[in-house]
């Protein structure tokens, strides 16, 4: 029986050393996503920092709860965990279903009023494009960056507007980081559950896995 114990709290220790990675996977990706729209930084993409911020700690929570056979810590991790998955599970699906054509329409457009010239003239540069759409369009602030604007090289009339490269661009984030907060909030289950096994051992089980 003791053996079985074993086998559950090093897959336990190292279910967790995953969960580490995954934390920090999410947080990088998050990072792209807001990187990759600079206009924008969404809610559903803020909270999926969050999750991934507190799935590390949670995860070096659960590696000394099993190192050390303890049950409050094991309650607690538990517990952290399950709103851990409950809250990233939520959010992936926000963050997949809620970014519809409407609501990314707006999103766009307040972050392109509330954009500074710097960060327009950066993604201008970036996408070779000039203003957001017909309404938001200076054509003034494209001729200073001719330079850089190949499109402005007939005229800056001729340039294509920036919202179809901006809208493909934050779709893909949003189903990027979606996708990967879903498929990570799966695998937490699998911590759950193996917690819940481990702490269900005798009591006698955790006194005998600390001396050996």
């Amino acid at each position: 029986m003791a053996e079985g114990i074993d086998r559950i709290q090093k897959a336990l220790i190292g279910i967790n050393c995953f969960y580490v990675l995954i934390g920090v996977v999410l947080l990088c990706s998050s990072a792209l996503a807001m990187h990759a729209v600079k206009l924008v930084i969404t809610p559903v993409v803020g909270g999926l920092v969050f999750c991934g911020a507190l799935l590390v700690i949670v995860a070096v929570l659960g590696i000394a709860a099993a190192a050390l056979s303890h049950q409050g810590l094991l309650f607690i991790y538990l517990t952290l965990l399950t709103v851990t998955f409950v809250v990233q599970y939520c959010v992936s699906i926000a963050c997949l279903v809620v970014m519809g054509e409407a609501r990314r329409h707006v999103m766009l457009t307040q972050g392109w009023e509330n954009a500074s010239n710097g960060t327009r003239k950066e993604l201008q540069q970036e996408f070779d494009c000039c203003g957001l759409d017909k309404q938001h369009v200076d054509y003034s602030l494209c001729e200073k960056q001719m330079d850089t604007l190949h499109c402005c090289i007939g005229g800056c009339e001729t340039c294509r507007n920036c919202y179809d490269s901006l809208d493909t661009r934050l779709t893909q984030a949003a189903r990027y980081t979606g996708g990967a907060g879903l498929l990570f909030g799966f695998l937490e289950l699998a911590g759950i559950i193996l917690g819940w096994c481990y702490r269900k051992q005798p009591a006698w089980a955790f006194a005998h896995t600390v001396l050996n």
